[in-house]
């Protein structure tokens, strides 16, 4: 009996150590624990139940420890579901906003190109703009808050044809 106890008191303070350190040899040793204090309680000396007291006061230390981790987890599960839902809503708003940068930016080009006599409706002496090129620019500048003209670097009184 005196050797079952060395063992169980050597268990156990492995166990305790392990706690700190990780979860290395805590499940195995938990696999085969109960019998042994079983065994220590019917079979053993009052040193052995002694061991087996001191064992029951670590499970109910371990279960306690337990609980409070799960509620940790259970807090940290819900707040990574907020964070979740944060990102994607960040992700949509940026997708859109590099949406409404890229038409600026093609409404920007096309407009150049016009600027420049390549489009085919304008040349350098009749520069103007076509009612839906003023429309996408009062759009981008009004509603998207987004200077069309100082981006494009260019300046046009925005005639209609």
């Amino acid at each position: 009996m005196v050797m079952k106890v060395h063992l169980l008191n050597l268990a156990h303070d492995i166990l305790k150590n392990n706690m700190e350190n990780g979860n290395e040899f805590v499940s195995k040793f938990w696999k085969i624990l109960p019998l042994a204090l079983k065994d220590a309680m019917k079979h053993g000396d009052d040193r052995g139940k002694k061991a087996v007291s001191r064992w029951d006061s670590t499970r109910k230390t371990l279960v306690k420890e337990l609980e409070e981790e799960g509620l940790v987890l259970i807090q940290c599960i819900e707040k990574h579901k907020v964070v979740e839902a944060s990102r994607v809503i960040l992700v949509s708003q940026l997708q859109d906003a590099l949406y409404e940068q890229l038409a600026a930016q093609k409404l920007c080009i096309l407009i150049s190109i016009r600027f420049q006599g390549i489009y085919p409706y304008g040349n350098r002496s009749n520069v103007s703009l076509h009612k839906e090129e003023i429309l996408l620019i009062h759009h981008f500048e009004i509603n998207d808050n987004m200077p069309i003209r100082s981006m494009c670097n260019w300046q046009c009184s925005g005639t209609i044809i």
